[in-house]
């Protein structure tokens, strides 16, 4: 029971340290409350793994007997599968944050994908692709078509005629894309041509 309990306390110890260099060597940007958030649900993991395979009440000699009887490769895809779900949480957490930022620039997000590569060993760590379908918002139409006095223009040159209704506003042009990349770029400090923006 006592070694259980030593070892136990040991993987929170080195899950509390390792969170707490991580946190020391990040750099001050945006990515860093995603940073804390996953480290953060990491010692959380380190505190309860011993409890979360177990759905009947707590049982301290059972839980020694079973510590005592893991071997390593099980403790091991434990881990991985953990990490995995880490990941992920924070692949979602990215995408909501982009997914809010479109649309507080007037536009509905109708895709949001992000590659992010998270692993430490490599040396392009950080977002490699943000891939976006969106289309404009009817709100923000609605506001373009009411500071528009003219609801119809024809452009009349010699027999040739071109009519621009309401519908166009509809449209995004490839200025908004354009615009909308750069806020993100900015915003995320990642380069332009790594985000493709599509419109619906």
């Amino acid at each position: 029971m006592i070694s259980f309990l030593s070892s136990w306390a040991e993987q929170i110890i080195v899950a509390v340290v390792i969170a707490t260099i991580i946190e020391m060597i990040l750099p001050e940007n945006n990515n860093k409350k995603y940073i804390k958030l996953i480290t953060g649900i990491y010692i959380l993991f380190t505190i309860i793994s011993p409890f979360i395979s177990k759905s009947t009440k707590l049982d301290l000699n059972k839980i020694e007997e079973n510590v005592s009887k893991a071997t390593v490769s099980e403790e091991k895809v434990n881990q991985e599968s953990m990490d995995y779900r880490i990941n992920e949480l924070y692949i979602e957490q990215i995408e909501k944050d982009i997914t809010n930022k479109v649309e507080d620039e007037g536009y509905i997000v109708k895709k949001c994908k992000v590659d992010i590569e998270l692993e430490e060993k490599s040396d392009d760590k950080g977002i490699k692709k943000i891939t976006l379908k969106i289309e404009k918002n009817s709100n923000t139409i609605n506001k373009d078509n009411e500071k528009s006095a003219v609801n119809k223009i024809e452009i009349t040159v010699g027999l040739d005629k071109y009519v621009k209704n309401k519908e166009d506003y509809s449209q995004i042009t490839s200025e908004e894309i354009s615009k909308l990349k750069n806020t993100l770029s900015d915003y995320y400090q990642i380069e332009v041509k790594k985000i493709n923006i599509t419109k619906d």
